[in-house]
């Protein structure tokens, strides 16, 4: 059974990306949370770019880029905002976006 690691915000990026560090670092990989090339079943979310960015640049490796939601300003710590988006997001809005990603 494959799982997929839902990595939301700069805390759920950072606990994420080191708890997958290490286990990408095991002498066997999990294949339940490893795809067959070694990339990690991994979700990132966040409301700005910054925090994810860099996990892409220090451990790009073991990340499909094409797995990370972000938008390009952040929430401003407003929780309705982060869920919802701004005003006329439509279907567009991160949550709804970081969900498709993990129907991928």
């Amino acid at each position: 059974m494959a799982m997929v690691a839902l990595q939301v915000g700069q805390f759920g990026n950072a606990v994420g990306s080191a708890t997958l560090k290490l286990l990408s670092e095991a002498p066997q990989r999990d294949g339940a949370l490893f795809h067959s090339d070694g990339k990690a079943r991994a979700v990132l979310v966040d409301g700005e770019a910054k925090v994810v960015d860099a996990i892409l640049r220090e451990r790009g490796s073991i990340y499909r880029p094409e797995n990370a939601v972000v938008e390009a300003s952040g929430r401003g710590n407003n929780w309705a905002l982060g869920y919802h988006g701004p005003r006329g997001a439509g279907g567009n809005a991160l949550v709804d976006r970081a969900m498709e990603g993990m129907r991928r």
